[in-house]
């Protein structure tokens, strides 16, 4: 099992997650700007999308979760973590909207800021922070 995977199994048990399917596409810009832009109408790339099958798949599939590759690589730049946290903290947003949280307003995307920082944080995943970043901006 790959670290990647042991993650996602480690953040779909904290979340109270005994069984399930979630599929995971790592996808470039190209690859996820026409689902953003079929889904949710905003016609440019984005980080992560999730699209959740809860309560219709008897099987126990979850959902899936489309992640661009070069999104996440620009936000771990901006925000001076490494990409592998950015990776897994966009992981952990789309695996927090398939259990039913939303980031709509304001006060949704903090919760779910302060939600997936602690989340990651109990499972042994930290930012790194990189010294020659302007913006110190910890997410």
């Amino acid at each position: 099992m790959t670290r990647l995977r042991k993650l996602v199994a480690q953040i779909l048990k904290h979340l109270g997650f005994r069984k399930g399917i979630l599929s995971v596409a790592i996808l470039d810009d190209a690859g996820i700007r026409p689902m953003n832009r079929r889904y949710l109408k905003h016609d440019r790339a984005t980080d992560v999308m999730a699209f959740g099958y809860a309560g219709c798949d008897p099987f126990g599939v979850l959902g899936d979760i489309a992640i661009s590759a070069e999104t996440v690589r620009r936000q771990a730049v901006r925000y001076g973590h490494s990409f592998f946290y950015e990776l897994v903290f966009c992981l952990c947003h789309g695996i927090l909207h398939l259990s039913g949280m939303e980031d709509r307003t304001v006060r949704g995307k903090r919760g779910m800021d302060r939600r997936q920082t602690a989340i990651l944080k109990s499972i042994g995943v930290t930012p790194l922070f990189f010294k020659n970043n302007k913006n110190k901006k910890g997410v």
